[in-house]
């Protein structure tokens, strides 16, 4: 069943690529489009592209000439709404808008494969319309996600100087062996109350922000195993009717607090490991429930605002405790 399904879905694209009025007319070698597989000849031209056959569904990218295209611009222009587009080690600049879906692997070695806006748009980083998939690559610019689905594995973002590395305005953010470093605030997550969007991160560094390293911002949901936050002014701030769940957490070296929920947020804080985050480290300062279990906090203490200890339920495993 699984097998079928998929090759219909195979179907589905290349019938969808064949009714696109751009070809791989340029690029693909005439005879790679034929059953025998023999992929050497002539360049094919836009008409002969669409009868050879069944094309590749993986496009690979290279600037020295051996793959598809030797540029990401051209491949993406390219590419059917499933298409794989495979990245051979290199820079690469991508378009600072994606309106379409785009699905993009680098190497197993992200430090090999490094993304970047034209330099115009340094500042506004790449903004993505529809779902996005990155993996094993490293993206020097920040990225905002205006609509859509994003799934990020095994990515490295550098984000500029003043600027938010992950800003999700609209949509939903999937990100698993994530690293973020630099600017103002590593990721925020935002809510346009026209939609609700489940964020999840698992195995995420998020390290050296002047400001925030993780903003949940009012009615954003996040779920995070295996979240690190280190070297940030607030390590994670939730704001307004933010909700969040925490297992594996730790919270480290953040200068004024570990993590800080205000207003009505409410939490879940599993497995945590807080250590030399301010006077602060824990701040609970929400009406709504917040539970802390099995987590560890050295260097500091908990601070409780107004009226929330009602609200704070269950609290073990304390070491050393002010």
């Amino acid at each position: 069943f699984f097998e079928a399904r998929a090759q219909t879905a195979k179907l589905a694209a290349l019938q969808n690529y064949e009714q696109r009025p751009v070809m791989f007319a340029d690029t693909i070698e005439k005879n790679c489009l034929r059953d025998d597989g023999n992929c050497e000849g002539p360049v094919a031209t836009a008409e002969e592209a669409p009868r050879k056959g069944p094309l590749p569904l993986t496009i690979i990218v290279d600037p020295d000439g051996n793959g598809h295209y030797p540029d990401l611009a051209s491949a993406i222009d390219a590419a059917a709404p499933d298409w794989i587009i495979e990245l051979k080690p290199g820079k690469y600049e991508v378009p600072s808008e994606l309106t379409r879906n785009v699905q993009i692997v680098g190497q197993p070695d992200r430090s090999l494969v490094e993304l970047n806006v034209p330099l115009a748009d340094l500042t506004k980083g790449l903004t993505v319309h529809q779902n996005l998939k990155l993996s094993n690559l490293t993206l020097l610019a920040p990225l905002t996600i205006a609509d859509g689905q994003t799934s990020l594995t095994n990515v490295a973002l550098k984000a500029t100087p003043n600027t938010v590395g992950i800003d999700v305005i609209k949509g939903a953010l999937d990100a698993e062996k994530l690293f973020i470093s630099g600017g103002k605030i590593g990721i925020q997550l935002e809510h346009d109350h026209t939609s609700f969007h489940r964020h999840h991160l698992k195995s995420t560094r998020i390290e050296a922000q002047t400001e925030t390293g993780l903003r949940i911002g009012d009615y954003a949901i996040l779920d995070a195993e295996g979240l690190e936050i280190t070297n940030a002014k607030f390590g994670l701030l939730a704001v307004g009717n933010a909700d969040f769940a925490i297992a594996d957490g730790r919270f480290i070296g953040n200068t004024h607090t570990g993590l800080e929920a205000r207003v009505m947020a409410s939490g879940l804080i599993l497995r945590s490991l807080f250590q030399e985050n301010g006077a602060f480290p824990l701040v609970l300062g929400s009406e709504r429930q917040m539970t802390v279990v099995d987590t560890i906090i050295r260097d500091g203490a908990i601070e409780l605002v107004g009226q929330q200890d009602r609200a704070f339920r269950k609290f073990n495993v304390i070491e050393n405790p002010k």
